[in-house]
C-alpha cells in the first residue's frame, strides 16, 4: 500500500496519540470532571490529527474521498483550536487552585504554549523545511507536541491538580 507523505502521517499520528493521552489523563485525574473543556479540546485535537494523518498518508488510497477527509480535518482543527483557547482563557481567568505559586507556574506554562504555537505557525507560513523528507508540516507537528504539553501542564496546575510540580518547585512554594 503506497503512503503519500510518510513523515507527515507519522507526526500527525504521534500528535493524535499525545492529544488522546492528555485527554485520558485529565479524565482520570479529575474526579469532579472539572476538566471537561480541556478533555474535549485535547480529544478534538487528537481526532483532527488522526484525520489529518490519514488524509496525508493515504492520499492515493482515499482517491476522491480524500477531499471529504480533509474537510473533516480542517473543521476539527478549527474546533479543537477554539476549545483550547476557551479552556485556556477559562482556566486563566478563573483558576481552581488556591496555591498562588501553582497559579503563577500554570500561567507560565500557558504563555509558553502560546509562544510555541506561534513558532509553529511561523514554520508553516515561512515553509521552513529542514529536509526534503521532513517538511514544514512535519516540523510544525513536532513543535505543536511541545505546545500541547505546555497546555497540559498549565491546565493541571491552574485546575488544582498540581501534583506535577517537581520536588524543587514544591520546595520553593513552601
Amino acid at each position: 500500500m503506497p503512503i503519500s507523505e510518510p513523515a507527515t502521517m507519522l507526526t500527525d499520528y504521534a500528535l493524535a496519540l499525545l492529544g488522546g493521552f492528555f485527554a485520558i489523563s485529565l479524565y482520570f485525574r479529575s474526579p469532579e470532571r472539572k476538566m471537561r473543556l480541556w478533555i474535549a479540546a485535547f480529544s478534538v485535537i487528537a481526532f483532527a490529527s488522526l484525520a489529518g494523518g490519514t488524509a496525508h498518508g493515504f492520499r492515493i488510497l482515499l482517491g476522491e474521498s480524500r477531499e471529504f477527509v480533509w474537510k473533516i480535518t480542517v473543521f476539527s482543527i478549527a474546533v479543537g483550536a477554539a476549545l483550547l483557547i476557551v479552556a485556556g482563557i477559562r482556566s486563566a481567568m478563573n483558576p481552581e487552585t488556591l496555591d498562588g505559586y501553582a497559579r503563577r507556574i500554570g500561567y507560565r506554562w500557558l504563555k509558553r504554549a502560546v509562544v510555541i504555537s506561534l513558532v509553529g505557525l511561523a514554520v508553516l507560513v515561512l515553509k521552513l523545511s529542514p529536509h526534503p523528507c521532513f517538511n514544514q508540516n512535519d516540523l510544525y507537528h513536532v513543535i505543536q507536541m511541545g505546545g500541547l504539553y505546555c497546555l497540559y501542564r498549565g491546565a493541571m496546575l491552574l485546575e488544582g491538580i498540581n501534583n506535577l510540580l517537581s520536588r524543587p518547585e514544591r520546595k520553593k512554594a513552601v
